[in-house]
């Protein structure tokens, strides 16, 4: 079975909670084509969210170019673990409340 160019995968779904946690990423091969802006699109405008929030690799700045252009402004630096590895906290306001 060959990979298609999104490697996403929907990791839970809490509707009383209203959020979801959502894992994608666009393979190397398909970089570059608007994949990944597209994608980032179509989960928005299934959601409706009020606000997105992700966690981006410092380092990664394909990535980390990618959410600035798509609006995400640098929240705060964020860990799961004590030990565990930073990360950009991101956050995008994506409509008001009606």
């Amino acid at each position: 079975m060959r990979a298609g160019p999104s490697g996403a995968r929907r990791r839970s779904h809490d509707r009383a909670a209203r959020g979801s946690t959502f894992r994608g990423f666009v393979r190397p091969p398909w970089q570059s084509q608007g994949i990944g802006t597209r994608l980032h699109t179509a989960l928005l405008q299934a959601v409706n969210p009020r606000w997105s929030s992700l966690l981006a690799l410092p380092s990664n700045q394909r990535g980390q170019d990618l959410y600035a252009r798509l609006g995400y402004k640098y929240a705060d630096p964020y860990r799961n673990t004590p030990d565990g590895p930073e990360f950009d906290l991101l956050l995008v306001h994506v409509r008001d409340a009606t």
